[in-house]
Formats: structure tokens, C-alpha cells, sequence
């Protein structure tokens, strides 16, 4: 919970007044916010033409529905309202390092050439999330929480020291990692993973469903096995591991759409900070629903001061 200026306020006012008028409409809107002066982008072409008119590091606002886009190669702020649909093949350019997206879904292959420091939040990638193979460094120092990786995640295939961070994903397949990518992973639930004998990664507080990777340089902390499936490879280090049949660990959820766990086991198996391992536990528990700012409290001087202004407090929180 923080104070803000009432100019801010006055952003707040506008942005979110404009996100809810266009998300109850049909019609597909991008609406680019500039300082306080939006200006709003009509049809599935709507992001692409927000996009050509934005700077590096402003703000898009997009309606639920579906756009059309190709390629990103700024550094802006992609704020979806987690029904908010992008197809075409879309590529992630080395320009658009600092890109931030959230509440996006992905329809078609996601593609990354050299992309730094981008962060994904609330995300649903559908199919591939590959990088550019012709490209020693595909994606590096970048950040996914709560996102939902339905196809392939190649965040790691061909890569070189991309140190990336996956926290609270589902993720049915992360393929072959190789041995200088070192993601971290932590608090996410993972159906397959593959690399290669020399891999290196972390994760901690995660559930594998039926495979790990294999590699020899990889780090397992608080984490559940399939014992009856794929397991670490002998020399990778190892520290609270559980090892459940396949079944078992199936058990352990209420749903496998979202895999919250069952109250019994979400006491049982806790991580490292106490919370409980998977997906809704540690910093950032899953959900693909955007926050959005709440004013909760306002007061308004009776009396303009001496220098003409009137004095404004307003209490804004984010709810998740």
C-alpha cells in the first residue's frame, strides 16, 4: 500500500475508467497511454498500430479479444486483461529488451532473438516459446511468473548464460537445456523436462509430474519426484526430495488446471520459506487474472492553500 500524486491518480483514473470501457465493449481496442493523454486504437490491428506510435518504456492497454502481431521491437508496457488473445507467429527482437507483458495469451509460437531483461506475468503461451536458434543468447535475465506454457518451452535450448527466472509456472514440457543456460525455477509444477548431460539449473519448491532433465550439473531443493518416471541424473545435487508414483503425486491436487493442492498436502510439503511447494505457494501464487489499481481511501482539503493548490491524499493498493 502506497501514497501517490494526484497527477498519477489522475493516470489511474483515465487508464483504468478507458480499460473498463473497452473491455465491456466487442470492439478490439489498444489504447497507448502517453503521460496522462491516451490515445486509443481500434480493430485487430490495433496493437501493431499502438506499437508504431509508442516509445520505449510507455504503456498499451488492450482490450479482451484477439490482435494481430508479428514482431515487437520496443521496450514498452503490455497490459492485457488475461482473456486478451495475440496470433501470428510473434518475434521478440533485441530491441525490446525491458519488454513487459502481462495477461497476454499467446496463440501461436512465441520467438526471441537476444531478448534481455523482459518480464512476463500472467501469461498463457499455447504453443512454442522457442528462442531464435541462429542466436547464441535467445532470452537472458528475464523473468516469468504465473504463466502457462502449453506447448514446448525452448526458453533454453542452444542458449549461453541466460540466467533466467521462472517462478509459479505450469509448464508441460521444457525442452532440452543446455549446459550454460542456468534458469532457476522455483514454485512451479513440470510435466517433462529434457537436457542434456551437462546441464545446469536450479529448481526448488517444484513438483514434476512424470520426467526431470537428466542433467549432471542440475540442483534439486524441496521438490516432489515421480519415483515410477525419469529421475535426476546420479550426480546432480540433491536436498529434500520426495520421491511419489505418479498417482500419488496426482493426488496431491484438487484440479490439474491450476493444480491447487489439497489442503492435507499443501500442509505437509512446504518449501523452503514454510509456504507450500508448487504453484501456489512461495512470493507470486498462480493466477492468470491481471491486478489492477484500487484507490481504498481519498481526502480532499476543504480549503485551497495559499499557493492556489488543493491539497489531495489518496491510498492506492494492487490486489492479485
Amino acid at each position: 500500500m502506497k501514497k501517490i500524486n494526484f497527477n498519477f491518480i489522475k493516470f489511474i483514473f483515465t487508464s483504468v475508467a478507458l480499460f473498463m470501457s473497452f473491455t465491456a465493449s466487442a470492439q478490439l481496442t489498444a489504447v497507448l497511454q502517453r503521460g496522462e493523454t491516451p490515445q486509443a486504437f481500434y480493430g485487430v490491428d490495433a496493437l501493431k498500430e499502438a506499437l508504431e506510435a509508442a516509445g520505449d518504456g510507455e504503456q498499451i492497454f488492450l482490450s479482451s479479444g484477439t490482435f494481430n502481431l508479428t514482431e515487437i521491437s520496443k521496450a514498452v508496457k503490455i497490459q492485457g486483461t488475461g482473456a486478451t488473445h495475440i496470433c501470428g507467429t510473434l518475434n521478440l527482437q533485441e530491441n525490446a529488451s525491458g519488454l513487459e507483458m502481462d495477461g497476454i495469451q499467446f496463440i501461436n509460437e512465441v520467438r526471441t532473438n537476444k531478448l534481455k531483461n523482459a518480464k512476463f506475468n500472467r501469461c498463457v503461451f499455447k504453443s512454442y516459446f522457442a528462442g531464435n536458434y541462429k542466436s547464441e543468447d535467445q532470452i537472458s535475465n528475464s523473468i516469468f511468473t504465473s504463466c502457462k506454457f502449453v506447448g514446448e518451452a525452448k526458453l533454453f535450448y542452444q542458449s549461453t548464460n541466460t540466467n533466467n527466472y521462472i517462478y509459479n509456472c505450469i509448464l508441460s514440457h521444457i525442452y532440452n537445456i543446455s549446459s550454460s543456460a542456468n534458469p532457476l525455477f522455483d514454485n512451479c509444477i513440470i510435466t517433462k523436462g529434457d537436457s542434456d548431460g551437462n546441464s545446469s539449473g536450479s529448481f526448488m519448491n517444484c513438483i514434476f509430474l512424470e520426467q526431470c532433465p537428466k542433467g549432471k550439473n542440475m540442483t534439486y531443493t524441496n521438490v516432489i519426484i515421480p519415483s515410477d518416471g525419469i529421475q535426476p541424473a546420479s550426480e546432480a545435487y540433491k536436498e529434500n526430495v520426495t520421491l511419489l508414483t505418479k498417482s500419488e503425486i496426482m493426488e496431491l491436487f484438487k484440479n490439474t488446471d491450476n493444480y491447487e493442492m489439497t489442503n492435507d498436502a499443501a500442509s505437509k510439503y512446504l518449501g523452503s520459506d514454510g509456504n507450500q511447494i508448487g504453484v501456489h505457494g512461495g512470493a507470486f501464487p498462480y493466477t492468470l487474472i491481471p491486478a489492477l489499481p484500487t484507490i481504498t481511501a481519498s481526502k480532499i482539503s476543504s480549503k485551497v492553500g495559499a499557493d492556489g493548490k488543493l491539497s489531495v491524499s489518496i491510498t492506492v493498493e494492487t490486489y492479485k
